[in-house]
């Protein structure tokens, strides 16, 4: 017992000693055609999603490069050479850095990597892999295998056969998918779900769009609520004027209806600029029916 615990816990040493921490920045369109922007945050997000399979490499997650990208304001048209790479990864805690580009001519894709050494700023492996633009899937894979290759890592069967398989066969589906990332990391959940909800009718095979699906649907959700809260946030403030300036205008007309009085609230209680400065810039719905409308 004593010798298998002794085993368990060097392997799992090993294995933490010998885990390579890997940050994937998004990819230039050097294609000169702005509906394939997009592309650069799905390949990412497809290659983060294969090698966080690898249990060797501890990937960076792509909202912490989003993040960090909004921080230092790297714009997503500006090139990243080797320099910049190494600055980033080292931001992200990672040991190694993928970065490159991608071109589109008509039916004939490319795409550039670079994987640089954080620590040292070297680069560790430059790949060109070029193909069909509806054979993107087997460029991504390409592109997982040699960086896997390159930081020498064995990959056990099971873990291969996740690695290897494909996400879709659909180059418009993952545009559109593509797209809702964008969409996604500026807050636009609703056209994100649009893209998304396009994505899957395309291909409905596509997994990790309809997971992605319910993260928008969760963020949309905290959205209403926090505005919800906000609302009534108002409500309550608003309520407390409204009974703090009845206490000081006692003068109101007040009437009397089958034995039940009603205080009468007229607009001149309440001038344009006056209800302006209770509510503020809070974007506000009135309801009603008849005369009360």
């Amino acid at each position: 017992m004593k010798q298998f615990l002794f085993a368990s816990i060097f392997y799992t040493s090993f294995m933490l000693a010998d885990t390579k921490t890997v940050a994937i920045s998004y990819f230039d369109n050097t294609s000169g055609l702005e509906q394939f922007n997009p592309l650069s945050k799905g390949l990412a997000d497809m290659l983060i999603t294969d090698l966080s399979n690898v249990k060797s490499i501890q990937i960076v997650e792509r909202e912490k490069l989003e993040s960090l990208l909004k921080e230092i304001e790297l714009g997503e048209s500006k090139f990243m050479d080797e320099s910049t790479a190494q600055k980033l990864g080292k931001g992200l805690g990672a040991g190694y850095m993928l970065t490159g580009s991608y071109l589109i001519m008509g039916e004939t894709m490319r795409i550039d990597a670079r994987l640089v050494n954080v620590g040292t700023g070297e680069v560790s492996m430059g790949e060109e892999i070029t193909g069909e633009k509806n054979t993107f899937f087997e460029l991504e894979k390409n592109l997982v295998e040699k960086l896997i290759e390159t930081l020498k890592i064995p990959l056990p069967k099971s873990e291969g056969v996740k690695v290897r398989k494909i996400h879709t066969t659909s180059f418009e589906s993952f545009n559109a998918y593509s797209t809702a990332l964008d969409a996604y990391d500026k807050g636009k959940y609703q056209e994100s779900q649009k893209y998304l909800e396009k994505a899957v009718e395309i291909d409905g095979d596509f997994e990790i769009a309809w997971d992605k699906m319910d993260t928008v649907s969760l963020s949309k959700e905290a959205t209403l609520i926090e505005h919800v809260s906000s609302s009534e946030l108002l409500i309550e403030a608003t309520g407390k004027y409204i009974s703090t300036e009845k206490s000081k205008k006692k003068a109101r007309k007040d009437i009397e209806i089958n034995g039940i009085k009603e205080t009468i609230v007229e607009r001149s209680d309440y001038p344009i600029e006056q209800c302006k400065k209770i509510l503020g810039n809070e974007v506000t719905a009135i309801l009603g029916y008849g005369p009360q409308g």
